[in-house]
């Protein structure tokens, strides 16, 4: 280890001043500040994210419910039971029109609700491509009961 001999002013120029030493501990001080602001923002922007999260999931699941509701209300079987609630009677002799060549094929007949006779499920089978809505309607028809309704084959 050396030992130099200095004079009082060279250590006062060597020696660091006051100013730099301000800057630096100001900076550090500055450098923290904008970390911890930062932080703040990307921790209240996370909670945000969050929150707008959930609000999807919740509307997913609220659109979910009405798209099964709209498509057990169209089906062929709530469809019949609307029209029976509103006094309609389906009828028994079919009839198909041939719009091109302008024929009947069938005899029609009024429909009565005297001869009225319900259509078996099997008949609307066809119709109902997904198990799901298989098992919905067949749900459906054994929870709701329309007055004028005779029992199923």
């Amino acid at each position: 280890m050396a030992v130099y001999m200095v004079s009082q002013a060279e250590v006062k120029k060597l020696r660091p001043r006051m100013t730099a030493g301000l800057i630096f501990v100001a900076g550090i001080a500055v450098v923290l500040l904008g970390q911890l602001v930062l932080n703040m923002v990307l921790t209240q922007d996370a909670y945000h994210l969050r929150s707008l999260k959930l609000e999807k999931r919740d509307l997913n699941t609220q659109v979910q419910i009405l798209q099964e509701e709209v498509d057990s209300l169209a089906s062929p079987q709530n469809l019949a039971d609307a029209a029976n609630r509103l006094g309609m009677v389906a009828n028994p002799a079919s009839v198909l029109l041939d719009i091109e060549n302008d024929k009947v094929f069938g005899k029609p007949k009024p429909a009565s609700a005297a001869n009225a006779s319900w259509l078996p499920m099997r008949l609307w089978e066809p119709f109902l491509t997904f198990p799901r809505q298989r098992s919905q309607a067949l749900k459906c028809l054994r929870v709701s009961k329309p007055r004028n309704q005779l029992p199923l084959a």
